[in-house]
């Protein structure tokens, strides 16, 4: 079974993810696996907020008009989750505004000791654990948690 797309980082409870993973283990035979993924974030975006930014700038292919993207995070204490807004701004090539759009996701951010003692809870156990989509070695540098892990007998 997998759960592409950093799909485990929407659920914000921490009684949410343990139902997620009682939800699977259902569904698995004993030994049978679960891969799934998460973003690993700079410990920073956890720590303080960062104000809004412009990541992308890019010109509407056929126009005259530039797009950019800004975005901008704020923790939520201790819970570990990150409110990340998003803005987008439409601007004509001499720069006036022409539209405005922004909304807001929300994310879980977890750390290895974490996932590992959440999957341990739930009866399962770790195989594999990378810190890239090309199953790189997690540490410092990783940009991912990539794990794949299998539910115990029992």
């Amino acid at each position: 079974m997998t759960a592409p797309f950093r799909v485990a980082q929407h659920l914000l409870d921490p009684g949410d993810r343990q139902a997620w993973l009682r939800n699977v283990s259902r569904h698995l035979e004993p030994g049978g696996l679960l891969c799934f993924d998460v973003l690993r974030p700079d410990p920073d975006l956890l720590r303080r907020p960062q104000e809004e930014s412009a990541a992308i700038e890019r010109t509407l292919p056929g126009t005259t008009r530039v797009i950019v993207r800004s975005v901008g995070t704020r923790p939520d204490g201790a819970s570990g989750n990150l409110r990340v807004s998003y803005t987008w701004r439409v601007r004509g090539m001499g720069g006036e505004m022409i539209d405005e759009s922004s909304t807001h996701l929300v994310f879980h951010l977890y750390t290895r000791s974490e996932l590992e003692a959440l999957l341990g809870e739930e009866g399962f156990r770790v195989r594999e654990y990378w810190g890239s989509f090309r199953r790189k070695t997690f540490g410092p540098d990783s940009t991912d948690h990539v794990i794949l892990c299998d539910r115990r007998a029992g």
